[in-house]
Protein backbone atom coordinates (compact mmCIF):
# COMPACT_ATOMS: atom_id res chain seq x y z
CA UNK A 1 0.00 0.00 0.00
CA UNK A 2 1.45 3.81 -1.05
CA UNK A 3 -1.14 5.40 -0.31
CA UNK A 4 -1.23 7.00 -3.76
CA UNK A 5 -4.56 7.09 -5.97
CA UNK A 6 -4.84 3.60 -7.07
CA UNK A 7 -4.37 2.24 -3.27
CA UNK A 8 -6.66 4.54 -1.56
CA UNK A 9 -9.00 3.52 -4.09
CA UNK A 10 -8.49 0.30 -3.86
CA UNK A 11 -8.64 0.66 0.24
CA UNK A 12 -11.95 2.08 -0.06
CA UNK A 13 -13.81 -0.56 -2.05
CA UNK A 14 -12.44 -3.43 0.14
CA UNK A 15 -13.81 -1.54 3.51
CA UNK A 16 -17.23 -0.58 1.00
CA UNK A 17 -17.68 -4.19 0.12
CA UNK A 18 -17.77 -5.49 3.88
CA UNK A 19 -14.22 -6.26 4.38
CA UNK A 20 -13.49 -4.09 7.92
CA UNK A 21 -10.57 -6.12 9.28
CA UNK A 22 -7.92 -5.76 6.51
CA UNK A 23 -4.07 -6.03 7.05
CA UNK A 24 -1.76 -3.20 4.58
CA UNK A 25 1.55 -3.46 4.17
CA UNK A 26 4.17 -0.83 3.05
CA UNK A 27 8.26 -1.02 2.33
CA UNK A 28 10.16 1.73 2.67
CA UNK A 29 13.42 2.82 2.53
CA UNK A 30 15.72 5.83 2.69
CA UNK A 31 14.59 7.88 -0.14
CA UNK A 32 11.80 5.88 -0.92
CA UNK A 33 9.18 6.58 2.03
CA UNK A 34 5.20 6.93 0.95
CA UNK A 35 4.33 5.99 4.91
CA UNK A 36 2.99 10.09 5.31
CA UNK A 37 0.71 9.43 2.29
CA UNK A 38 -0.66 5.37 3.30
CA UNK A 39 -0.72 6.57 6.63
CA UNK A 40 -4.06 8.52 6.12
CA UNK A 41 -5.94 5.25 4.55
CA UNK A 42 -4.29 2.85 6.35
CA UNK A 43 -6.20 0.33 8.81
CA UNK A 44 -5.37 -0.61 12.26
CA UNK A 45 -3.30 -3.88 11.36
CA UNK A 46 -1.22 -2.17 8.92
CA UNK A 47 2.57 -3.45 8.55
CA UNK A 48 5.68 -1.85 7.82
CA UNK A 49 9.11 -2.81 6.68
CA UNK A 50 12.24 -0.94 6.12
CA UNK A 51 14.56 -2.60 3.05
CA UNK A 52 18.27 -1.39 3.92
CA UNK A 53 21.32 -1.41 1.65
CA UNK A 54 23.07 -4.14 3.53
CA UNK A 55 20.64 -6.49 2.74
CA UNK A 56 20.31 -6.13 -0.88
CA UNK A 57 23.18 -8.88 -1.25
CA UNK A 58 21.45 -11.06 0.40
CA UNK A 59 18.06 -10.53 -0.70
CA UNK A 60 19.45 -9.96 -4.84
CA UNK A 61 20.62 -13.39 -4.30
CA UNK A 62 17.63 -14.96 -3.20
CA UNK A 63 14.97 -12.92 -5.25
CA UNK A 64 17.62 -14.25 -8.55
CA UNK A 65 16.88 -18.00 -7.64
CA UNK A 66 12.77 -17.19 -6.94
CA UNK A 67 13.48 -15.14 -10.32
CA UNK A 68 15.42 -17.23 -12.16
CA UNK A 69 16.52 -14.50 -14.75
CA UNK A 70 16.71 -10.66 -14.63
CA UNK A 71 14.28 -8.61 -12.34
CA UNK A 72 13.25 -5.37 -11.25
CA UNK A 73 15.97 -4.82 -8.98
CA UNK A 74 15.51 -3.32 -5.46
CA UNK A 75 11.42 -2.66 -5.85
CA UNK A 76 11.46 -6.09 -6.39
CA UNK A 77 13.51 -6.69 -2.96
CA UNK A 78 11.43 -4.62 -1.18
CA UNK A 79 8.25 -6.16 -2.41
CA UNK A 80 9.79 -9.62 -1.40
CA UNK A 81 9.81 -8.60 2.20
CA UNK A 82 5.98 -7.86 1.82
CA UNK A 83 5.16 -11.03 0.77
CA UNK A 84 7.39 -12.76 3.82
CA UNK A 85 5.95 -10.40 6.21
CA UNK A 86 2.05 -11.62 4.91
CA UNK A 87 3.52 -15.03 5.35
CA UNK A 88 4.60 -14.95 8.70
CA UNK A 89 1.33 -13.18 9.83
CA UNK A 90 -0.68 -15.56 7.98
CA UNK A 91 -2.14 -13.29 5.13
CA UNK A 92 -2.42 -15.37 1.95
CA UNK A 93 -3.70 -13.80 -0.27
CA UNK A 94 -3.06 -9.99 -1.15
CA UNK A 95 -4.78 -7.63 -3.68
CA UNK A 96 -2.66 -5.18 -5.55
CA UNK A 97 -3.70 -2.03 -7.09
CA UNK A 98 -1.47 -2.76 -10.69
CA UNK A 99 -3.40 -1.92 -14.00
CA UNK A 100 -5.40 1.51 -13.48
CA UNK A 101 -2.28 3.43 -14.73
CA UNK A 102 -1.95 1.59 -18.15
CA UNK A 103 -5.92 1.11 -18.79
CA UNK A 104 -6.12 4.49 -17.33
CA UNK A 105 -3.54 6.40 -18.56
CA UNK A 106 -2.53 7.69 -15.22
CA UNK A 107 1.75 7.77 -16.28
CA UNK A 108 3.36 11.22 -17.21
CA UNK A 109 4.15 10.50 -20.39
CA UNK A 110 0.48 9.96 -21.62
CA UNK A 111 0.22 13.44 -21.90
CA UNK A 112 1.75 13.59 -24.66
CA UNK A 113 0.89 10.45 -26.65
CA UNK A 114 -2.29 12.08 -28.22
CA UNK A 115 -0.53 14.32 -29.79
CA UNK A 116 1.80 11.64 -31.13
CA UNK A 117 1.18 7.90 -31.66
CA UNK A 118 -2.24 8.15 -30.31
CA UNK A 119 -3.59 7.13 -26.35
CA UNK A 120 -4.67 3.92 -26.66
CA UNK A 121 -1.57 2.81 -28.75
CA UNK A 122 0.88 3.65 -26.05
CA UNK A 123 -1.63 2.01 -23.57
CA UNK A 124 -1.60 -1.11 -25.23
CA UNK A 125 2.01 -0.98 -25.70
CA UNK A 126 2.03 -0.83 -21.94
CA UNK A 127 -0.52 -3.59 -20.98
CA UNK A 128 0.65 -5.83 -24.08
CA UNK A 129 4.63 -5.53 -24.17
CA UNK A 130 6.18 -2.85 -21.75
CA UNK A 131 5.20 -1.97 -17.73
CA UNK A 132 2.06 -4.41 -17.04
CA UNK A 133 3.56 -8.02 -18.33
CA UNK A 134 7.44 -6.96 -16.48
CA UNK A 135 5.59 -5.86 -13.15
CA UNK A 136 3.07 -8.74 -12.63
CA UNK A 137 5.90 -11.72 -13.70
CA UNK A 138 8.31 -10.11 -10.74
CA UNK A 139 5.65 -9.81 -8.58
CA UNK A 140 4.09 -13.40 -9.22
CA UNK A 141 7.77 -15.21 -9.03
CA UNK A 142 8.71 -12.59 -5.58
CA UNK A 143 5.07 -14.04 -3.93
CA UNK A 144 5.10 -17.74 -5.28
CA UNK A 145 8.21 -17.86 -3.25
CA UNK A 146 5.99 -17.20 -0.12
CA UNK A 147 3.36 -18.92 -1.18
CA UNK A 148 1.19 -15.98 -1.65
CA UNK A 149 -1.37 -15.60 -3.97
CA UNK A 150 -1.62 -11.88 -5.38
CA UNK A 151 -5.13 -10.40 -7.07
CA UNK A 152 -5.33 -7.56 -9.40
CA UNK A 153 -8.92 -6.43 -9.45
CA UNK A 154 -8.08 -3.28 -11.27
CA UNK A 155 -7.33 -5.86 -14.06
CA UNK A 156 -10.56 -7.27 -14.53
CA UNK A 157 -11.41 -7.18 -18.43
CA UNK A 158 -14.29 -4.80 -18.01
CA UNK A 159 -11.76 -2.35 -16.03
CA UNK A 160 -9.62 -2.48 -18.58
CA UNK A 161 -11.76 -2.36 -22.16
CA UNK A 162 -13.61 0.64 -20.09
CA UNK A 163 -10.45 2.52 -19.75
CA UNK A 164 -8.95 1.44 -23.66
CA UNK A 165 -12.45 2.53 -24.99
CA UNK A 166 -12.71 5.95 -23.13
CA UNK A 167 -12.14 9.02 -24.82
CA UNK A 168 -8.99 10.79 -24.51
CA UNK A 169 -10.56 13.42 -22.73
CA UNK A 170 -11.70 11.00 -19.89
CA UNK A 171 -8.12 9.35 -18.95
CA UNK A 172 -5.93 12.67 -20.28
CA UNK A 173 -7.15 16.39 -19.38
CA UNK A 174 -5.78 19.68 -17.73
CA UNK A 175 -2.14 17.86 -16.62
CA UNK A 176 -4.05 14.89 -15.34
CA UNK A 177 -3.73 11.49 -16.30
CA UNK A 178 -6.69 8.52 -15.06
CA UNK A 179 -8.92 11.84 -14.93
CA UNK A 180 -12.50 9.73 -14.74
CA UNK A 181 -11.10 7.82 -11.73
CA UNK A 182 -9.90 11.02 -10.09
CA UNK A 183 -13.29 12.44 -10.57
CA UNK A 184 -14.82 9.43 -9.29
CA UNK A 185 -12.51 9.16 -6.35
CA UNK A 186 -13.43 13.18 -5.56
CA UNK A 187 -17.22 11.87 -5.69
CA UNK A 188 -16.68 9.33 -3.29
CA UNK A 189 -14.51 11.72 -0.89
CA UNK A 190 -11.25 9.60 -1.19
CA UNK A 191 -8.09 12.29 0.02
CA UNK A 192 -5.69 13.05 -2.71
CA UNK A 193 -8.14 12.82 -5.57
CA UNK A 194 -6.33 15.66 -7.37
CA UNK A 195 -2.92 15.23 -5.65
CA UNK A 196 -0.32 14.56 -9.00
CA UNK A 197 1.13 10.99 -9.03
CA UNK A 198 4.52 11.35 -6.96
CA UNK A 199 7.93 10.46 -8.62
CA UNK A 200 9.30 8.53 -5.69
CA UNK A 201 12.66 7.58 -6.93
CA UNK A 202 13.58 3.98 -5.55
CA UNK A 203 17.08 4.19 -3.76
CA UNK A 204 19.10 1.66 -6.61
CA UNK A 205 20.88 4.74 -7.82
CA UNK A 206 22.01 5.92 -4.94
CA UNK A 207 23.39 2.60 -3.18
CA UNK A 208 24.50 1.43 -6.54
CA UNK A 209 26.97 4.65 -6.90
CA UNK A 210 27.40 4.20 -3.37
CA UNK A 211 27.79 1.52 -0.80
CA UNK A 212 26.90 -1.16 -3.21
CA UNK A 213 29.74 0.27 -5.84
CA UNK A 214 32.02 -2.75 -5.40
CA UNK A 215 29.28 -5.55 -5.11
CA UNK A 216 27.67 -4.44 -8.19
CA UNK A 217 31.27 -4.23 -9.90
CA UNK A 218 32.33 -7.55 -8.70
CA UNK A 219 28.80 -9.37 -10.51
CA UNK A 220 29.08 -7.47 -13.72
CA UNK A 221 32.87 -8.55 -13.92
CA UNK A 222 31.72 -11.97 -13.66
CA UNK A 223 29.13 -11.48 -16.22
CA UNK A 224 30.90 -9.83 -18.64
CA UNK A 225 32.79 -12.99 -20.35
CA UNK A 226 28.99 -13.77 -21.42
CA UNK A 227 28.26 -10.64 -22.44
CA UNK A 228 27.98 -10.16 -26.39
CA UNK A 229 29.50 -6.80 -25.79
CA UNK A 230 31.65 -6.95 -23.03
CA UNK A 231 33.18 -3.42 -23.82
CA UNK A 232 30.26 -1.82 -24.47
CA UNK A 233 28.74 -3.19 -20.52
CA UNK A 234 32.17 -1.96 -19.18
CA UNK A 235 31.13 1.50 -20.72
CA UNK A 236 27.51 1.37 -19.56
CA UNK A 237 28.81 1.12 -15.95
CA UNK A 238 31.31 3.51 -16.57
CA UNK A 239 28.84 5.64 -17.39
CA UNK A 240 26.77 5.53 -15.06
CA UNK A 241 29.21 5.91 -11.99
CA UNK A 242 31.68 8.30 -13.22
CA UNK A 243 29.04 10.57 -15.69
CA UNK A 244 25.68 10.08 -13.46
CA UNK A 245 23.57 8.40 -16.13
CA UNK A 246 20.27 7.33 -15.42
CA UNK A 247 20.60 3.87 -16.24
CA UNK A 248 20.19 1.92 -12.68
CA UNK A 249 17.73 -0.49 -14.93
CA UNK A 250 20.52 -1.49 -17.22
CA UNK A 251 23.23 -1.88 -14.60
CA UNK A 252 20.88 -4.04 -12.76
CA UNK A 253 20.44 -6.48 -15.66
CA UNK A 254 24.49 -6.65 -15.84
CA UNK A 255 24.22 -7.81 -12.21
CA UNK A 256 21.67 -10.52 -12.64
CA UNK A 257 24.28 -11.99 -15.67
CA UNK A 258 26.82 -11.58 -13.38
CA UNK A 259 24.26 -13.52 -10.36
CA UNK A 260 23.65 -15.87 -13.15
CA UNK A 261 27.53 -16.73 -14.01
CA UNK A 262 28.12 -17.19 -10.16
CA UNK A 263 25.05 -19.72 -9.59
CA UNK A 264 26.26 -21.85 -12.34
CA UNK A 265 29.93 -21.44 -11.40
CA UNK A 266 30.98 -20.74 -15.26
Amino acid sequence: MSGGLDSSLLMWLLRDAGHPNLHAFTFYADGLDERPFAEKIAPQDWHTMKLEWQDVPRLAEEMHHHQDGPYGGVPTLGMGLVYQKARELGVPVLVDGQGLDEGWAGYPWYQDAPLKNGLVKEQLADIQHRKLPRALKYNDHASMAHSIEVRNPFLDHRVMEMGLAASDEQKVRNGYGKYAIRELCDHLGIPGAWTQKRSEQSPQTAWLRGPLKYWAWGHIKSGLKFHPKPHKAGAQWEDFVDNGADNSAGIWALISLGMLAIKLSI
